[in-house]
């Protein structure tokens, strides 16, 4: 398209953005799919790309490996741990009890008590 004498004359975003210069610096605005005078009061305050969103979306999945492991995993270690840590106090705490009742059932000299 030849030099044109305003944005308003570009049709598609293509030739908005390409045929922009310094005397008509031209975007391409999404919400009338129109292109206006960066500024222009009939614009938008920023203009969108024109590359088709094809090209911006992957047409297959990637594999990614240095994902964290997902949340239920880490939640049930957690449980898990903390289990264990219960159930390791608990055991402490009956031999305790249990090494006390035996001292108390000894007479006083023998139990060291």
């Amino acid at each position: 398209m030849a030099e044109s004498s305003s944005c308003a004359d570009y049709t598609t975003c293509d030739s908005c953005t390409d045929n922009s210069t310094y005397t008509h610096y031209c975007h391409w605005c999404s919400f009338d799919n129109a292109c206006h005078a960066v500024g222009s009061v009939y614009g938008c305050a920023y203009g969108v790309s024109c590359y088709a969103i094809d090209s911006c979306m992957r047409q297959s999945p990637e594999p990614r490996g240095d994902l964290p492991p997902p949340a239920g995993a880490t939640a049930g270690v957690l449980c898990l741990a903390a289990s264990l840590l219960m159930c390791m106090s608990c055991c402490l705490l009956v031999s305790c009890k249990v090494k006390d009742a035996y001292l108390n059932l000894l007479p006083r000299g023998q139990g060291g008590g």
